[in-house]
């Protein structure tokens, strides 16, 4: 596997056990992740890229229950960002409920918590991860 960094990725979620691990388990596939705690700090993260005249990442991986957060307009904010994104929707909340939150965020997937990489991945791959190098089991294509 190339552990090298091909494409960043930004994570939004508050709890920092579940951000370590996905953050971690990214880095195996060679994912550089950035991560926000909550939308603020998504929104500066994005702010700061822009300013650094740095690549926008590739992805949001947005938790829906965020708290003090209205997720909806966080995802559509982060889409509307002059750097944003494709917005990819996580959650442990019942499959009706990430689904109703995905439609109206726009968002162009949605994975129920706990989620497999390899799921994450082919949904990235879906939306365009072929031009980075990384096939959707994580492995450096040749």
């Amino acid at each position: 596997m190339n552990r090298e960094h091909r494409w960043k990725l930004l994570l939004v979620e508050d709890d920092a056990d579940s951000a370590e691990a996905v953050v971690a388990l990214l880095g195996l596939h060679g994912i550089h992740t950035l991560w926000a705690n909550n939308g603020a700090a998504a929104i500066q993260t994005l702010d700061s890229l822009q300013r650094l005249r740095q690549c926008r990442p590739a992805f949001v991986l947005l938790d829906v229950n965020l708290p003090n957060t209205d997720t909806v307009k966080l995802g559509r904010d982060l889409q509307a960002h002059p750097l944003g994104c494709p917005v990819v929707l996580i959650s442990a909340a019942s499959p009706q409920v990430l689904e109703q939150r995905a439609a109206e965020i726009g968002a162009v997937a949605s994975l129920r918590k706990p989620f497999s990489m390899e799921r994450l991945l082919e949904i990235l791959h879906e939306q365009g991860l072929e031009d980075s190098g990384v096939n959707p089991r994580g492995e450096a294509r040749r």
